[in-house]
């Protein structure tokens, strides 16, 4: 059983409507909203076991629809980029790892890789799954 998570905002967007004029606690259990409730009810959750983390503003993960965590984007040459498919695995995994990381600092939640030949794709989606990548990324591949 996970430790259930508190997260007390002061303003919060779900997704469709702002909330402003919080503060507002929203209690995450087996990854899943359990709950949210107008106020500050941290100290009662404490003593309930929940760990409990205080945010500005609050909103669902982004999820990028259409990426291929293997490639390096930046280069536009088109030599450059096919001499970056005849890098190794280890290495066209690597790129993905920190494409997946940048990804997760800017709210992404969950990637949507679109394939490649090499498997890259189903190894980052594993490690995703296991948390050694990132634990709030989620891969589907």
């Amino acid at each position: 059983m996970t430790t259930p998570l508190a997260v007390v905002a002061e303003t919060y967007f779900d997704g469709e409507q702002h909330f402003p004029a919080g503060p507002y606690t929203v209690l995450v259990e087996g990854g899943v909203v359990a709950g949210i409730s107008q106020g500050d009810f941290s100290e009662a959750l404490t003593r309930r076991g929940a760990q409990v983390t205080m945010a500005g503003f609050l909103m669902p993960g982004l999820v990028d629809a259409h990426c291929h965590l293997f490639l390096d984007g930046a280069a536009l040459d088109g030599e450059a980029r096919s001499r970056h498919l005849d890098l190794p695995l280890d290495a066209l995994a690597e790129t993905a790892r920190r494409n997946a990381r940048k990804a997760a600092a800017c709210g992404v939640t969950l990637l949507r890789d679109a394939g490649d030949r090499f498997g890259v794709n189903h190894l980052l989606r594993a490690e995703a799954a296991d948390c050694r990548m990132h634990p709030l990324v989620e891969v589907r591949a």
